[in-house]
């Protein structure tokens, strides 16, 4: 079984496409996200979309945990 884990994409949707497209030639069986797909960069509501999509099972990341914290006491 061929296993791909992926973490600290912080929003970078050029990073996570080409990431797909390099799994999808590896024959990969499942799929992990270790966290952190917010921050620095422009794209976060982009990133969430596209691992909902494709079901990946993502634990959170520091900088996803602060994004949620900060909605939170508002």
């Amino acid at each position: 079984m061929k296993i791909a884990f992926f973490s600290d994409i912080h929003a970078n949707l050029p990073a996570i496409e080409a990431f797909f497209k390099d799994v999808e030639s590896q024959n990969i069986d499942a799929i992990y996200c270790l966290g952190d797909l917010v921050g620095y960069n422009v794209w976060p509501n982009e990133i969430v979309n596209e691992i909902r999509k494709r079901g990946i099972p993502t634990i959170m990341g520091n900088h996803d945990e602060a994004m949620l914290n900060a909605i939170s006491k508002e």
